[in-house]
């Protein structure tokens, strides 16, 4: 097994798995807790546990000697999990910052960073492109850009439902529904305009109205302005002060 390679031949001793879906840690964990040379020391950590789970993983994995600890993203930052001298990726992720982050936990004390990267299925050259990549990218310290750091998600969906009541945006009703965010809202207008989620129509000299643009005509008949989720295979957790208390299934297209 894998997993047993990286620890007898290759002398690791505490190993961070990295998945993209907590349904691929699920199915990571219930195999390797079964088989393996680490089957009694392996552990799960993910945000469909509850807050104190977590901790108790995270507390039972820096103190074990050899370890596994099999995670989505709540281990890429900001947790002490111990002396991690290697990271296992099971599949690429999706940006050079999430790769940048999950190789960030291992090796600390030294100037080199271990990883290894699994690629599976019939997209498994596809995939190994990607990592090439994304280790060329993070060497030269490309990383994605920011945008719209300071603008919410929740702020576009309001913008738009304002949209769906009122048929058009005027200034004065933009400010009574954002007055507290007007620096935001300056950066929000015009990048909705150049995504063509709004269309700007002038009805005076300075006094500019905006109505739907063809994203926008595309989201209503769709149904798809009332949602902040994208299309995804990710299941995601709600999460009510620190604790999981339901599941958003995954959608795309179609459904």
């Amino acid at each position: 097994m894998f997993i047993d390679d990286l620890v007898r031949r290759f002398g690791h001793r505490k190993l961070l798995l990295f998945a993209n879906s907590r349904s691929r840690c699920d199915r990571l964990f219930a195999l390797l807790r079964q088989h393996g040379y680490l089957q009694q020391s392996t552990y799960l950590h993910y945000s469909n546990l509850k807050p104190r789970q977590r901790q108790e993983v995270e507390r039972l994995f820096q103190r074990q000697a050899q370890a596994l600890c099999i995670a989505t993203s709540t281990l890429e930052l900001g947790i002490d999990v111990g002396d991690v001298d290697a990271v296992v990726l099971y599949e690429p992720p999706e940006s050079v910052t999430t790769f940048v982050q999950r190789l960030g936990r291992a090796n600390r004390q030294t100037q080199t960073t271990t990883f290894w990267g699994i690629c599976r299925g019939p997209r498994a050259g596809e995939q190994l492109l990607q990592f090439l990549a994304l280790c060329r990218q993070a060497q030269q310290g490309v990383v994605e850009a920011v945008r719209l750091l300071s603008l919410p998600s929740v702020l576009v969906q309001q913008v738009l439902s304002c949209l769906y009541e009122h048929k058009t945006l005027s200034p004065a009703t933009l400010h009574a529904l954002t007055f507290h965010q007007a620096e935001v809202l300056e950066i929000l207008i015009p990048a909705l305009e150049e995504r063509h989620w709004l269309r700007r129509a002038a009805v005076h000299p300075g006094q500019d109205i905006w109505h739907g643009g063809w994203r926008y005509a595309e989201a209503l008949l769709a149904r798809q302005i009332w949602s902040n989720f994208p299309d995804t295979e990710t299941l995601y957790t709600l999460e009510v002060d620190g604790e999981a208390v339901a599941d958003l299934q995954p959608r795309s297209h179609g459904n």
